[in-house]
């Protein structure tokens, strides 16, 4: 953490440099949230539609890699993944 703000989030422990804090902080917490008296915030969250803060689209190398193959393939996997998902949680 930097100046109150998450730069990074990790399940393991590892040293921070001088300017950093090290904070323990729930599962839902992602870079970007700000930390005040003990409470990790969304960003914005107010100006952000629910929908993108609940679709959790897979790491984009992880796209690259199904857009690769599908190409190779003829497949479809990966707009059939990013369908479900927005399908799942439309825009409002």
């Amino acid at each position: 953490m930097l100046n109150g703000t998450v730069m990074s989030v990790s399940e393991l422990d590892f040293d921070v440099h001088p300017d950093y804090i090290w904070v323990d902080c729930p599962n839902d917490v992602l870079a970007g949230f700000t930390y005040e008296d003990g409470v990790f915030n969304k960003p914005y969250s107010e100006m952000i539609p629910e929908y993108i803060l609940q679709r959790e689209y897979p790491p984009i190398e992880d796209q690259l890699d199904i857009q690769y193959w599908d190409s190779i393939n003829g497949t479809t996997v990966w707009l059939d993944t990013i369908k479900a998902i927005k399908e799942e949680y439309p825009k409002e």
